[in-house]
């Protein structure tokens, strides 16, 4: 099993509407993972007060023989204001990118211990167009590409 989706704080649904437990490749030196979604219907915070920095982390545990690893993160279309998407892999921030609704940070391509690495996506709010100040919720989909496909970045 080259890639599985894992547990976040908070509420963590799959676009289908069902919390999608872990999925299969085939075992393989090189791999693409296009489509793995993020979903969260309600932010968890810091304290008892709603802010912009909502802490769930959907994540995925991704596998790659040779360490090297691209992810690409795309903010759904629907979204009604702009975010920072936070990449964190292993638990620590990678990068972040400010993104507006449908688009993709551009991608990280990352040189990591052989192995299975936990990879997700956290976001924060960025007040304007529907968000007043608090970040109630945010989804998108993380794209992933292993080994040698993962030498030339997304694509």
């Amino acid at each position: 099993m080259n890639i599985t989706k894992t547990s976040a704080t908070g509420a963590l649904i799959a676009a289908a509407g069902a919390v999608a437990l872990g999925f299969a490749a085939p075992a393989a030196n090189a791999a693409v993972f296009p489509n793995n979604p993020v979903n969260v219907t309600q932010c968890s915070y810091r304290t008892a007060t709603p802010t912009q920095e909502c802490l769930n982390t959907p994540s995925y545990n991704v596998r790659s023989s040779s360490g090297k690893y691209v992810v690409q993160f795309r903010a759904n279309p629907s979204h009604c204001s702009s975010m920072i998407a936070h990449i964190i892999v292993d638990g620590t921030e990678w990068g972040r990118q400010t993104l507006g609704p449908g688009q993709r940070d551009g991608s990280y391509f990352m040189q990591l211990a052989p192995g299975t690495h936990k990879i997700g996506v956290r976001a924060t709010g960025i007040k304007g167009g529907c968000n007043t100040g608090t970040l109630i919720g945010w989804s998108g989909n993380l794209h992933f590409e292993t080994g040698a496909d993962a030498d030339n970045g997304i694509g």
